[in-house]
């Protein structure tokens, strides 16, 4: 007989018992045993602590939400390429050029601007709530019908071009009929409900499911109880105190100030805490300010960056490593792109790079531009398969050019077309000639005399004065 159990209590709260209930299902059944953890962060987390205990387990198997959906949808899907937030725009920016006639309001914003990025997070948002736009408006604007018909488009190209956003993937998921044995849901707030419809179709198929939901008796902030799923057993623990704090009483006891907030993103809390510093300066010593960090090494570079902004003196009490210096990362992704078979995404990241520049035939070879013909052309990874994908892209082109029936300016930009997917197809095999004498088995020394010789053809361009100490000594 299998269970369902909804435990609803203040965020955060036993996750001890959670990892023990995927140890004791797991050696039931490991493959088909889930735990589906907020962040990627608790992901690890939760690896960590089984690896400590000498635990065996499917490192998949603990995800987050989306990652159980990618899982699922791979087990049935070879051919299709799941996107990132950074391709969908560069899709967005192409679809906005050829169809700047028919939406002028969004074509006179300028790429530079970020518009592309901020639109596929708007499209990622309709697609998670399920919105139908801009029908679900009262008097869509001019502004949001060229809106519609750019998301109408942009689905339209993704499907066509064999390619998918996270919340496509999902919906497909959702219909699949595959049995699970065990799912179990650790503090997740408020799904989508696009989240919440694949998280029915999860208890549907499965033979367990306990689900940890934060959630406690104030609708300030907990608004959803998951009653949506149907499940009857359900316990309620103890909110510790914490509903008071949003009660909107002040509490007469307490002895110092309490600020609790969200941001967007983590650019907009270091300026937000930046600001609160700034503020109280004036009247308290800068050395008894401080401000910590979850994960220090990640948030140091920011902090040093804002902090200078708003003229705030800082000290910081730990060093990052010499790895995580964008220069040292680009110069390892040199390596990474032979290492990893050429794949798409670690190409793209090379040509982006602004201390590596790579010219061919005089001009210099744009990343963006890559990347927006390489999806176009369906490129995975290999020296082949770029060739190939870039070859059969150009014979598609070429029979639609010499089609009696195309229209005169589709013809025209499949021309336009045609000729940089030339240019790049030979721009990328001369790359590749170049970086792929690291894929030999030589001695340590040939490696380095190579690498130095790499960087030289790659243009690589280095200000010693402008850069920390450890990157200027590594580089020497």
């Amino acid at each position: 007989m299998g269970f369902q159990k909804l435990i609803r209590g203040p965020p955060g709260e036993r996750l001890d018992h959670f990892i023990e209930r995927f140890i004791e299902c797991s050696e039931k059944s490991r493959i088909s045993t889930f735990l589906i953890l907020p962040t990627s962060r608790a992901v690890k987390y939760v690896q960590k602590e089984l690896h400590k205990r000498g635990i065996p387990y499917i490192k998949a198997n603990i995800t987050t939400l989306s990652g159980l959906s990618e899982a699922l949808f791979n087990l049935d899907n070879n051919d299709r390429i799941l996107l990132d937030n950074d391709q969908r725009a560069v899709i967005i920016d192409h679809l906005i050029e050829d169809a700047r006639n028919e939406i002028p309001l969004i074509g006179r914003m300028s790429a530079s601007s970020g518009v592309s990025h901020n639109l596929a997070t708007f499209f990622s948002l309709l697609g998670s709530y399920g919105e139908n736009y801009p029908d679900c408006l009262k008097k869509p604007s001019e502004k949001s019908i060229e809106l519609g018909l750019l998301r109408e488009r942009y689905e339209g190209y993704l499907r066509s071009h064999s390619l998918l956003d996270e919340e496509m993937m999902m919906g497909e998921v959702i219909g699949q009929d595959r049995a699970i044995e065990t799912i179990l849901i650790y503090d997740l707030f408020e799904p989508t409900p696009l989240e919440k419809e694949f998280i029915i179709s999860l208890n549907n198929r499965s033979e367990n499911m306990e689900c940890y939901v934060p959630y406690i008796d104030n609708k300030k902030i907990f608004k959803d109880d998951w009653t949506w799923l149907g499940i009857t057993e359900v316990e309620q623990i103890s909110s510790n105190g914490l509903k008071d704090i949003f009660n909107g009483v002040p509490d007469k006891k307490a002895t110092v100030k309490l600020f609790i907030g969200s941001m967007r993103d983590r650019v907009c809390e270091i300026r937000n805490v930046a600001s609160m510093v700034r503020s109280i300066l004036e009247d308290n010593d800068k050395e008894k300010i401080a401000v910590v960090l979850p994960e220090p090494d990640g948030g140091q570079r920011l902090v040093s960056e804002i902090f200078d902004d708003y003229g705030i003196p800082f000290h910081v009490s730990r060093g990052s490593s010499l790895s995580e210096s964008p220069l040292i990362q680009d110069l390892v992704n040199i390596l990474r792109v032979v290492s990893h078979n050429f794949m798409r995404k670690d190409v793209v990241n090379l040509l982006r790079s602004p201390y590596i520049k790579f010219r061919f035939q005089g001009k210099d070879i744009s990343g963006n531009e890559v990347e927006n013909i390489s999806i176009g052309a369906n490129v995975i990874s290999g020296k082949s398969g770029w060739s190939n994908s870039l070859q059969n892209r150009m014979k598609v082109l070429g029979d639609e050019i010499v089609n009696p029936d195309i229209s005169e300016g589709l013809k025209k930009r499949h021309e336009i077309e045609l000729r940089k997917l030339e240019f790049t197809q030979d721009a990328i095999a001369d790359l590749f000639s170049t970086i792929d004498r690291f894929s030999r088995m030589d001695p340590v020394l040939d490696h380095v005399k190579k690498f130095r010789t790499v960087i030289g053809k790659l243009e690589f361009y280095f200000d010693a004065s402008s850069s920390s100490k450890p990157e200027a000594s590594a580089l020497k």
